[in-house]
């Protein structure tokens, strides 16, 4: 089997998924809100350093992630919300107090909050991913009153183990890439 957790199968195959109230399209809009830490080098440059030396702050690339979130989760939020339509936030728990304007505003928006690590890292990197897991979702269950459903790894990154660590195994959808997801 060329993925263990799920079954190969031509989508023509499948069961056809019922689309909500009827309608012939399914649209999910996720978006990403990451706290970088601006103490530590960036996981992803789009300005590479010069002459290869990663430097400490990296403001370059430090600027793109922070006007994001001064000046494009704002107008986004505006756009969904004035259009009523529904989104998920695959948020950092660490935005909840590093940007806490920014989460409440989420919150408030009625966005359902899918959880994405503790800050952006790759879970491969982790001392402890079950921890960084666990840190996480408390985090998030204590911020919204909900805990989250849905998981998506910093960089769209899962290890081998990432979805064995849950405490309560049907709580999860774990979502590796753009078009695939295992369910517990």
């Amino acid at each position: 089997m060329s993925n263990p957790r799920i079954e190969f199968q031509f989508a023509p195959d499948r069961p056809p998924l019922p689309a909500p109230n009827g309608r012939s399209l399914i649209v999910q809009v996720v978006i990403n809100v990451e706290h970088w830490p601006f103490d530590q080098p960036m996981p992803r440059a789009i300005l590479p350093p010069p002459h290869g030396a990663v430097a400490t702050p990296d403001v370059p690339n430090f600027s793109w992630v922070e006007y994001g979130m001064r000046c494009g989760l704002p107008r986004i939020l505006d756009l969904l919300t004035e259009r009523d339509i529904p989104a998920v936030a695959s948020i950092n728990a660490a935005v909840v107090e590093v940007y806490p304007r920014a989460a409440e505003a989420i919150l408030k928006a009625g966005w359902e909050f899918m959880g994405h690590g503790v800050r952006q890292e790759t879970l491969h990197k982790a001392s402890d991913e079950g921890a960084v897991i666990t840190e996480a979702i408390a985090r998030l269950t204590a911020f919204t009153g909900t805990r989250p459903r849905g998981w998506l790894g910093p960089g769209l990154q899962e290890t081998n183990r990432t979805p064995e660590f849950s405490s309560e195994p049907a709580w999860i959808t774990f979502v590796t890439g753009p078009s695939t997801t295992y369910r517990r």
